[in-house]
């Protein structure tokens, strides 16, 4: 058990290093540092260190002490991009109202791509994917992604055309 723990602590570390060492080493914007959680789940994936952590996620339903560190684990990586979140905010370039959930969101789709890549590596262009995402979640801060159904007053002209062409022709009973 003390040496698959041991294997464990050598997976979070292989994640979190590299990072940490950008962030000290690099004046890196909001966006760089948010970008590094993606990236560092792609190398960790090619790496096939993933692979090694989903065993873990096993292990962790069935006993305590791997549950307590996986828990570590994700407490720590939300902890993370809380603190870059935060910084966001307090440059007012975040939305705070729409950031509460955002380290679980990030989380979930780091970790359900990596899960999808390693059963189906053919189908999930990983630097595609992760580049689709972090748009969306990027977007999602700052604000710029509406989070409801579009008002009638938030669409241009164009826009109601198009949705027009979409709708089918009505006919005229009479």
């Amino acid at each position: 058990k003390e040496l698959l723990l041991s294997l464990l602590n050598k997976v979070d570390q292989m994640f979190n290093e590299p990072r940490e060492t950008d962030f000290a080493e690099h004046g890196l914007t909001l966006s760089e540092k948010l970008r590094r959680f993606f990236d560092g789940q792609h190398d960790l994936n090619e790496q096939k260190v993933t692979e090694v952590f989903i065993d873990f996620w096993g292990q962790g339903l069935k006993d305590p002490i791997f549950q307590a560190k996986i828990q570590n684990i994700y407490n720590n990586w939300r902890g993370a991009i809380k603190e870059i979140i935060q910084e966001g905010i307090d440059q007012q370039e975040f939305d705070p109202n729409l950031s509460r959930y955002f380290p679980h969101l990030i989380c979930s789709i780091i970790e359900g791509a990596s899960l999808q890549y390693l059963i189906d590596d053919d189908d999930l262009d990983l630097d595609e994917y992760f580049t689709f995402a972090f748009g969306i979640i990027y977007g999602g801060l700052i604000g710029t992604n509406k989070l409801r159904e579009p008002y009638p007053s938030d669409l241009t002209d164009a826009q109601w055309e198009k949705i027009a062409s979409l709708m089918p022709e009505q006919s005229s009973v009479g």
